[in-house]
């Protein structure tokens, strides 16, 4: 739901804005340290959503999490 909710409007199979689908698991996971960087507003990434405010700690943290936890198909 998270990916659904704030990153697939764009980055999804039709699109694949910047060349990432972030529709799979597989796709999310193996991309999942760029992802974070791009939450996170990194100087290393695009900082996502694009033209957009950064999203909460709280939705940064959960993915955050999710990584820590072994980037789980859930």
């Amino acid at each position: 739901p998270l990916m659904s909710q704030n990153c697939t409007s764009c980055h999804n199979s039709s699109s694949a804005a910047a060349g990432y689908d972030l529709t799979s698991h597989t796709n999310v996971s193996s991309n999942a340290g760029i992802i974070l960087n791009s939450m996170r507003h990194k100087t290393s990434a695009s900082p996502m959503p694009q033209g957009g405010a950064q999203l909460s700690s709280s939705i940064v943290d959960k993915f955050d999490c999710w990584v820590q936890q072994g980037k789980k198909n859930n």
